[in-house]
């Protein structure tokens, strides 16, 4: 693949974040706009024809390709089921009042519910869950594994994140806006009859108005970014050129060898990554034979296991990066290797990683490599493919071990794993999002 094209799809991580915004807050205003010409018997059915239009939207395999944020994907599908379940309540509790004949002279049985006062609030909700969580969601796993936790370990990550969180926080704004302005209407001069102008304005132009005004905006910040990102290539592709790394996971007795490196984006800060890194030319393929041959020239030994993991594109998709564990030790030898007790070295336990991970001092790349083989290993020791338990235990969580790592037999390139770790037996209503998630899959 020529740079051209790799830059070409890099790009497209910047398009798909606009398309993911036109097609997500475009759908709420299609329902807005829709409210008032169909139904409202029928309405809640097209809402929820919709969420699985969205759902299947997102889960496209073609747009796994390339990073975009998928957060508010999410909060759309969520918001738009619960849309439907309310408008559905609204429709029950209308035909119980006019049956019973309780209805007074506020209430209209002609209008059971004004779509904008129940969509926007419950997009309100869910965007305010993701964008409290963080990292929390699991789209989010994508930029994990691409570009790992802490965006100051990489320039291309410390371009796009933000623009990522910024969409989140973009639709929770829009939602509190939206909601807080039909809702003052309402109670300040909405009159329960026949719709009129004002009316109309309220709860259907402003939604419109703010969505295209949206677009406008967001086109015009995705094309800055887009310039900057062209730059930020321009510069990785000039510094290290195309070539293939080789990137060693240096484990003795479950704990794991880093060492202190200067920040790509900041030459101030400092970040703790595998020292066992090796750069060849560029080659689509690399044998575990030229594998082990770097690891013994970088160690001086050749008392190790070695275990392949993936392979990757580097954050500037040029280079790509062969993963792999190395478990120092053998029959008779246990002692760490000399070159690798040079000054600067330390040793760090699991739980060390996961503090140091939290704090944002580990490189993009090994916050991405552990968080890769933590989530897979986990899953695949707990749940089968279809995301069952493996024991008729709940919530139960087996051990994780560095050292056991090379008696995995577990394909670390499968990005299967990483779907049930997201839906398994142990998530609520499990069945229900299993079945609507391969209804959107087959429909992608």
């Amino acid at each position: 693949m020529s740079d051209i094209r790799n830059l070409s799809a890099r790009i497209k991580g910047v398009h798909g974040m606009w398309s993911e915004w036109a097609v997500c807050f475009g759908s709420l205003t299609l329902c807005v706009v829709l409210s008032y010409i169909i139904p409202k018997m029928l309405l809640p059915g097209v809402v929820l024809i919709i969420a699985w239009r969205v759902a299947a939207y997102s889960n496209n395999p073609r747009r796994r390709d390339y990073l975009r944020c998928v957060n508010i994907s999410q909060a759309t599908v969520r918001a738009l089921i619960l849309t439907a379940f309310i408008m559905v309540a609204a429709l029950v509790y209308n035909r119980v009042m006019i049956y019973h004949g309780n209805a007074d002279e506020f209430y209209n049985p002609e209008i059971p519910y004004i779509t904008s006062l129940i969509l926007f609030p419950s997009t309100t909700l869910f965007a305010a869950i993701d964008t409290l969580k963080g990292y929390g969601p699991h789209p989010c796993r994508s930029c994990r594994l691409i570009m790992g936790i802490s965006q100051e370990n990489n320039i291309l990550s410390a371009l796009f994140i933000p623009y990522a969180r910024g969409q989140k926080k973009l639709m929770l704004w829009l939602s509190v806006s939206l909601s807080v302005i039909d809702w003052v209407y309402y109670f300040a001069l909405y009159k329960n009859d026949a719709f009129n102008s004002s009316d109309k304005y309220f709860f259907l132009a402003v939604p419109v108005i703010v969505y295209i005004l949206s677009l406008f905006y967001l086109g015009s910040q995705y094309k800055g970014l887009e310039i900057r990102l062209r730059e930020a290539c321009v510069r990785l592709g000039s510094a290290t050129g195309k070539c293939t790394r080789l990137r060693f996971l240096v484990i003795h007795d479950d704990r794991l060898l880093v060492s202190a490196r200067q920040s790509d984006s900041n030459q101030i800060l400092m970040y703790l990554d595998t020292p066992a890194i090796t750069v060849i030319p560029f080659t689509e393929d690399v044998s575990d034979e030229t594998a082990r041959d770097k690891f013994t020239e970088y160690s001086g030994s050749d008392c190790f296991t070695l275990k392949p993991l993936y392979s990757n594109m580097t954050a500037d998709n040029i280079s790509n990066v062969f993963h792999y564990a190395a478990i120092l030790g053998c029959e008779n030898d246990n002692t760490i290797p000399e070159k690798l007790r040079a000054e600067g070295n330390e040793w760090m336990s699991i739980g060390d990683i996961d503090r140091a991970m939290k704090s944002g001092i580990l490189s993009a790349d090994l916050s991405a490599e552990i968080y890769r083989i933590f989530t897979i290993t986990m899953a695949w020791k707990t749940y089968d493919r279809d995301g069952l338990r493996k024991y008729p235990i709940k919530n139960y969580h087996p051990t994780f071990r560095l050292r056991d790592l090379k008696d995995w037999d577990v394909d670390y390139n499968d990005m299967h794993w990483m779907d049930v770790s997201t839906l398994n037996q142990d998530k609520p209503f499990f069945k229900i999002k299993r079945m609507f998630r391969r209804l959107s899959s087959r429909s992608s």
